[in-house]
């Protein structure tokens, strides 16, 4: 699994563990029998099960819906969420390796979500912070989001439910902290280049076949030329050894 890959599992995979910790038994995408670690395989195999569907959006959307059917709070969140999984995924599915100023900017757009992502897991619920939307445009929109610490004097610096989640999937996998402000970059730098270097494998070996043709084409010019000049060669001698005969007739 690339590193895209696996960071578009944990956003489906923190939306659909947040669904299932906000709704009832009858509603849950997966079954809480199992043990956590156990669980947190499935979440997983299921958000790459999800993924490779053509709805996937549509089913993403219908999840978000259930989820804050009962609690509008986070609402803006998990539309944040898949916003980017969205803008994720016409990455993943490209067909084309990206040119420079593309690729520049998928490199800010990711760095951008794992520093907003992180910043929200300091930000107390009751006040807000301003995340950017992933864009490969100058003209980037922000969201405003109720931070995911919780409130209260016995409960501060603990992050509620969606802000654990976020942290376990997302921060921790990726070694994201607020200790490292090189990371976010480091780490969505990696990520581009990998996939951008899978883009051109393809590229590359088209190149290499469309230059062999050419050799090989260049050969076989070469050799029909050469055989035409040794045919027309071989019919000159032949003539002037006729000639030849004609004139000093048979001895």
């Amino acid at each position: 699994m690339t590193r895209l890959n696996e960071l578009l599992c944990s956003l489906t995979t923190v939306l659909i563990r947040y669904h299932d910790c906000q709704t009832s038994d009858a509603q849950k995408i997966i079954s809480i029998k199992n043990v956590e670690h156990v669980l947190i395989k499935q979440y997983r195999k299921k958000a790459t099960e999800l993924l490779a569907k053509n709805n996937f959006k549509e089913t993403l959307k219908f999840i978000n819906e259930e989820t804050t059917n009962g609690y509008h709070e986070r609402s803006h969140l998990v539309q944040y969420l898949l916003d980017q999984i969205v803008f994720l995924k016409a990455f993943q599915d490209r067909t084309q390796s990206c040119n420079t100023d593309d690729l520049a900017a998928y490199k800010k757009a990711i760095s951008h979500l794992f520093i907003d992502l992180n910043q929200l897991t300091y930000t107390p619920k009751g006040e807000q912070y301003h995340v950017k939307k992933c864009s490969l445009t100058n003209d980037i929109a922000t969201v405003t989001l109720n931070g995911l610490t919780r409130d209260g004097i016995l409960t501060s610096n603990y992050l509620c439910t969606s802000g654990s989640l976020i942290k376990a999937e997302i921060l921790d996998r990726f070694n994201i902290s607020r200790e490292d402000s090189d990371e976010p970059y480091s780490i969505a730098e990696q990520l581009c280049d990998e996939h951008q270097n899978i883009l051109l494998v393809p590229e590359l070996r088209e190149q290499v076949n469309v230059l062999r043709q050419k050799k090989g084409n260049h050969l076989l010019f070469s050799g029909i030329h050469a055989g035409l000049f040794a045919y027309r060669t071989n019919q000159k001698t032949l003539a002037i050894s006729d000639e030849e005969t004609v004139v000093d007739g048979p001895r």
